[in-house]
């Protein structure tokens, strides 16, 4: 593959990536810039990856550049498939499933960086999971879902 192609490959994942995730900030409350809402910074950023994207694809992916990469590997692009995969699946399912997806998403990262142990992922998932949710809940009061959980709280 040449860098170019490798340069424009990551710069439309990054672009579907900002894009679905401004998309799905808009089903939570944007607020008004003196309030905002959990969904304000979201969109902000979601837009600002966008508009960064398109910048980057005008100016960086250029047709001249015909350079051969010579150390990219199948097991780095499936890996980097499997990041780009496990992130969207999540974005998509932690209204519904709430911490349960936010674990489900670190034990998958955490096995596809290298934890060689699943109780060793699924306990640094556990941990990771609890402190992001102390620290939203209790210490930025900002709600996260609770997905099927909502029904006990």
């Amino acid at each position: 593959m040449t860098k170019n192609t490798i340069e424009k490959c990551f710069i439309a994942g990054m672009i579907v990536f900002c894009g679905i995730f401004a998309v799905t900030s808009m089903k939570m409350e944007i607020g008004s810039m003196s309030e905002p809402g959990p969904g304000f910074l979201p969109l902000i950023l979601g837009m600002i990856g966008l508009i960064v994207s398109g910048f980057l694809l005008v100016t960086k992916a250029s047709p001249a550049d015909k350079e051969k990469i010579t150390d990219f590997t199948a097991a780095g692009l499936k890996r980097f498939a499997s990041y780009m995969i496990t992130i969207m699946l999540f974005t998509f399912s932690f209204t519904k499933l709430g911490p349960v997806a936010l674990f489900l998403l670190i034990v998958i990262l955490a096995k596809t960086s290298g934890f060689e142990k699943m109780h060793f992922a699924m306990l640094f998932a556990g941990i990771f999971t609890a402190v992001v949710y102390f620290l939203f809940w209790y210490l930025l009061m900002i709600p996260l879902p609770l997905g099927f959980f909502e029904e006990m709280w």
